[in-house]
Parts: C-alpha cells; structure tokens; sequence
C-alpha cells in the first residue's frame, strides 16, 4: 500500500470529555516523569526546586493539549467531523500539538526558568519535542488504525451472520412523510420502498424506490419530527444520530478502523450505523 493511500484511510477521532480528559492528564504526567527520571536536555543542571520546576513542564503540555482536544473542536467543528477523520488529518492534527507544545515549553523556559534553568530556543524546542514524540506517535497510529479495522471488520461480519439468522418479514404498507412547513406536499410511498432518510440541522432527505430506481426528497423535517412520524413502523429504525433506515434493505455490515456501517441491498449509499443500534437489534 502506497503512502498517500494509507493516509487516506479512517481513523478513529478521539471523543469523550472523559477519554481527552485521560489522555491530557497522561501526557502531562509521561512528560513530567520522563523529564525527571531521565533529565534530559540539561535539566540534570536544574539544581534550584528541580521537581517542582520540571512539574511546569508537565502542566505546560496538559495545557497545550486542553486546547487542541477540548477547545479546538469547538471552534472548527466542520473540521472536526468523525465520520471524515483521517489518518492524515490525525497527523496534522498530532503535529500542531507538538508545535503548541513546544510554544508553551519555550515560553514557560525562558520566563519562570530565565535565571537558572538552561536556555533553548523555540526551534530547538520544537525540535527536541518532534524527536521525542513523532516516531512512537507514527508506530502508535499504525497499530491503532490495524486494530481498530480489525476489530470493527470483526463485529460487522459477526452483525452479518447474526442478521443473516433472522427473518424479516417483507413490511407492507404505506407511509405519509409530512414536511414541517404547508406549502410542501407530504410524501407517499410504500414502506417497502423506503430505504434510508439523512438529516441535517432541520432537513431531512428521504431515499426510496420509485419503480425499481432511487429517488431522494429533501423535506423541511428534523430527524427528531421524522422519528415521531416514523414510529408506528417496525422496519424503519434510528440506526445513527443522523440517520433512519429500512432494516428489511440490510444486506451486510461493513467495518473500518474508524466505525460500522451498512450496505443496503437496492442502493450504493453507506450508511452509518451506532453501536447502540447494533446492540439492540442485532446481539
């Protein structure tokens, strides 16, 4: 596999206050511990309140990284988007840590540790930082982005096998999809032929068979009012925050190192899919 092709492959993006809360403190602890085990970079001449200086270091990087993975994803949330997250975006986004790391080291030496701890400059920093950092960074991402692919292919062929055990009756009926404004007409059409609906902010696009071909409607209608609408229907499910789809059209899970997802038998579309959903109808 080329470089740029394994750069391109999904990675998981980190979330959770409580998992971004672990790793920063993990990080400010590994920093501060290595620095004074090891007292590298000519911290061994430290000899004026050494441990509690070097602890600077330490809170300079939990910090930085507060910032970048509490903050940040705040501010640029288009950016920040899990369904879209790469390794290479992981890599990037690792870099402008170290170079935010390496800024707050830099500013925190050379003003509280001015008169009595050795002095660098701020591209020495930032090299002494990258050399520390980038190269377990790369072989932990590897190994991260190989397991969590194994691991998800895993799940979604054990999902496959169990869907494939089950009979899902073919669903009759018919459905009224009423738009959240008047001046847009409902939509008809058989449960048999609804395949997915996707939602963004107050919209919501609805993909069905129309004699055999796939057609899409964009309606004014939030997820939350579709859901209500949709709740009579035993083959239309939440699958996804942003999702609903026909359990009937199911063909097989997909996994990647990033998340789960499905593939329907009369489209091309992939379609996400939680683990929450995967629980409950499938385990």
């Amino acid at each position: 596999m080329s470089i740029s092709k394994w750069l391109s492959k999904p990675y998981p993006l980190i979330q959770g206050q409580k998992n971004k809360l672990i790793l920063v403190l993990g990080f400010g602890l590994f920093t501060y511990l290595f620095l004074l085990l090891y007292e590298p970079f000519g911290a061994a001449r430290i000899v004026k309140n050494q441990a509690l200086f070097l602890s600077g270091f330490g809170l300079s990087v939990a910090l930085s990284l507060s910032f970048n993975y509490f903050l940040l994803p705040v501010i640029l949330q288009s950016v920040f988007d899990p369904s879209k997250w790469t390794i290479k975006k992981e890599l990037l986004y690792l870099s402008f840590s170290f170079f935010l790391i390496s800024f707050f080291n830099y500013l925190y030496n050379s003003t509280i540790g001015a008169s009595f701890a050795p002095q660098h400059s701020f591209f020495e920093f930032l090299g002494i930082t990258f050399s520390i950092g980038i190269f377990p960074l790369i072989i932990m991402i590897f190994l991260m982005e190989l397991y969590m692919n194994r691991k998800n292919t895993a799940h979604a062929k054990a999902l496959t096998r169990k869907m494939d055990n089950l009979v899902e009756p073919k669903p009759s009926g018919s459905l009224s999809i009423r738009p959240e404004t008047k001046r847009s007409e409902a939509l008809i059409l058989g449960v048999d032929d609804f395949l997915f609906a996707t939602s963004d902010n107050n919209y919501s696009t609805i993909f069905y068979l129309n004699q055999g071909k796939v057609e899409r409607k964009l309606l004014r209608l939030s997820m939350k009012n579709l859901e209500v609408q949709l709740n009579g229907t035993e083959a239309i499910v939440r699958c996804h925050r942003s999702y609903m789809v026909n359990k009937s059209k199911i063909k097989k899970f997909r996994g990647n190192a990033r998340s789960l997802f499905l593939e329907l038998s009369d489209c091309e579309d992939k379609i996400p899919v939680s683990r929450t959903f995967s629980r409950e109808n499938f385990s």
